[in-house]
């Protein structure tokens, strides 16, 4: 009961400064905006943010604002929406500031912030088909991989090589776990790196070595390491699999219109619960396809593994079976 209230109480304090924050930041950068509809949208925004919900008071999502300066602002509220609940808990009530660099998923998101940002601008850059591409490229980088949702660029003229990265690197990946956001998670995204490098390490041990891991300021002991491993690498397999079959029947239904790499994006952007469009998910979208996104958004949310066990058990039974 106290661990609820305490997640209750951070998540409403990031939201209510998310909101005061958008406020403010909307005045000074739109003096003549409406003060009823700023606050209106600061509102909805701040609690879309938070939640990485996606959703939008306005037509064109925040692209509606036409403003460089608003893209940035809105770039903080997407930022807090990743980070993990009990990471909120420890900076506000146990006041570890130390843990922005010391927990592993929150440094290793600022760093992907960072460089991602600025690979996926430099990719726009020589692709020279979107008007603002540094701009572009910040935005919905960070949006992508924190699956926030908000859109401020036509990714329909995007070429694959944009379009793969957001995916795989983005959308994939996903923020934090213990946030709302989408993806296999930064923490099993380093527990496979980790394991990785582990396995290859692992064949210059002797029989007899006992050689422990470092993860997360914690000692993990090689049965430990590779049970972890091997979870998180089966978790991202199926995504992959979800994902890539998804993507070839999108392709295979809509390749009149759309490229194969908008059809990647659009079954990425549901299995990772991200929002973001190509345009193929519309009012006159194929049935066929609705199911499959319903299917995709539902299992990236409860994270696949529990609802292939639900479809096991209806099939199959709860009995255990030798594989």
């Amino acid at each position: 009961m106290k661990t609820a209230k305490s997640i209750w109480k951070v998540y409403l304090f990031v939201t209510l400064f998310s909101t005061v924050y958008l406020i403010i930041g909307t005045m000074l950068i739109l003096p003549d905006h409406p003060f009823s509809e700023n606050i209106f949208n600061s509102v909805n925004h701040a609690m879309a943010g938070q939640s990485t919900g996606g959703f939008s008071t306005l037509d064109n999502s925040i692209m509606e604002y036409n403003s460089p300066l608003i893209d940035m602002l809105y770039l903080l509220p997407m930022m807090l929406g990743s980070f993990s609940l009990p990471f909120y808990y420890k900076l506000i009530y146990e006041h570890k500031f130390n843990e922005i660099w010391k927990d592993v998923q929150t440094r290793s998101l600022i760093a992907a912030f960072i460089f991602g940002s600025l690979i996926q601008s430099l990719l726009l850059v020589y692709e020279n088909i979107v008007p603002n591409p540094v701009r572009e490229g910040i935005f919905q980088f960070i949006s992508a991989m924190l699956t926030t949702g908000w859109q401020t660029s036509n990714i329909t003229d995007w070429k694959w090589s944009s379009v793969v990265f957001i995916v795989l690197v983005a959308m994939f990946v996903g923020g934090a776990s213990g946030a709302t956001v989408g993806g296999i998670k930064m923490i099993r995204f380093l527990l496979i790196k980790k394991g990785l490098r582990w396995q290859i390490n692992k064949a210059f041990f002797t029989d007899n070595t006992i050689k422990v891991a470092k993860f997360n300021g914690k000692t993990i002991l090689p049965s430990q390491m590779y049970e972890e491993f091997t979870k998180a690498s089966s978790f991202a397999i199926m995504f992959l699999l979800l994902l890539f079959g998804s993507s070839l029947i999108t392709y295979l239904i809509t390749k009149d219109n759309f490229s194969y790499s908008n059809s990647l994006l659009e079954a990425a952007s549901a299995q990772g619960t991200v929002g973001l469009s190509t345009g193929i998910t519309d009012l006159s979208m194929s049935p066929l396809l609705e199911l499959i996104y319903i299917f995709q958004m539902w299992s990236g949310r409860l994270e696949i593994i529990p609802v292939f066990v639900l479809i096991r058990a209806i099939f199959r039974g709860t009995n255990p079976k030798i594989i």
